[in-house]
């Protein structure tokens, strides 16, 4: 007879963790979903940085370098498709100004906690970084 008291409240204690876990889970996953996103955003602006650097010094992007800076980050696991690149075309004469920009639509999903239980929220956003803007170094001897 006691053994059943010791089962009954066990039980009781398993149930009672089962239903608070999630609660303890959603900041850990809300925590991986943000980390995801700044990664990505981190990526996108050292990517950012380096066509910049890219612009400056061959006055401008030509197309074989946006096709790298696609490819790149393809390799990264970015939608391409959802890529846009705003950048000053080359050629760009000496003392021009530069630009680069990169958008990236994404989804960010994030868990939380209502009337209904627990949800899934999923917001499209538009990632990007830029336009930043610099002064072509190409110099081009005649």
């Amino acid at each position: 007879m006691n053994a059943g008291k010791l089962y009954k409240r066990g039980s009781v204690e398993i149930i009672a963790f089962l239903l608070i876990l999630p609660l303890l889970l959603m900041p850990i996953f809300n925590s991986i979903q943000n980390f995801i996103a700044l990664t990505r955003h981190d990526i996108l602006k050292q990517v950012t940085r380096e066509a910049l650097l890219i612009a400056e010094t061959h006055g401008g992007l030509t197309q074989q370098d946006v096709n790298s800076i696609i490819n790149y980050l393809s390799s990264k696991g970015f939608d391409v498709s959802k890529v846009r690149i705003y950048y000053s075309p080359a050629p760009v004469n000496y003392g021009s100004e530069v630009y680069v920009k990169i958008t990236y639509d994404t989804t960010i999903s994030y868990f939380t906690f209502g009337l209904g239980g627990f949800k899934k929220v999923e917001m499209s956003l538009p990632m990007s970084y830029g336009p930043i803007y610099s002064i072509s170094k190409y110099y081009q001897r005649q």
